[in-house]
């Protein structure tokens, strides 16, 4: 399955301008894929050395796309460039291939990433979470996200201590 996602994202990048950076919304406007395969393709890639994620400036984009870049813990990737200075349509896969060797580097820092739990919210009300997002940036200048989780760290050390 992956490979399949992987192909839909170099045929999706063979439609777009030729260039070293694609920009990542809109290599997935062209993929036609469903967001969660995209994005796990998009890192896998990453993870095995394919491809380089890098940031980019946002301030001239709009929020819908910002939302289909990639955000990846506290990071959020705009642009990858594949790994190898070839051309995209060398880059299409050949049935002799070999795979790539794994670079560690791609994304992970050297010490293992700890494994990631998703979470989804589900019965909170988008008004009430509208005001706690407010809050989190204007009070302590921090993503929710990042509020989340040192909530849920404090909470665990309470209960050891």
């Amino acid at each position: 399955m992956r490979k399949k996602a992987e192909n839909k994202i170099r045929q999706a990048v063979a439609k777009l301008d030729r260039s070293e950076f694609y920009r990542i919304d809109k290599v997935r406007e062209k993929a036609e894929m469903i967001r969660k395969v995209f994005d796990k393709t998009i890192l896998d890639m990453a993870r095995v050395g394919t491809i380089e994620l890098t940031g980019g400036d946002t301030r001239a984009m709009s929020a819908s796309e910002i939302g289909n870049l990639i955000h990846y813990g506290d990071e959020l990737y705009v642009y990858f460039k594949f790994i190898k200075n070839v051309s995209v349509s060398e880059t299409l896969p050949l049935k002799t291939a070999e795979p790539a060797k794994f670079n560690s580097q791609a994304l992970k820092p050297e010490d293992p990433e700890p494994e990631k739990i998703e979470i989804i919210l589900m019965e909170i009300a988008p008004e009430i979470w509208r005001q706690f997002e407010s809050l989190c940036k204007k009070n302590e200048g921090k993503h929710p996200l990042q509020k989340l989780q040192e909530m849920i760290r404090d909470y665990n050390l309470k209960e050891v201590i």
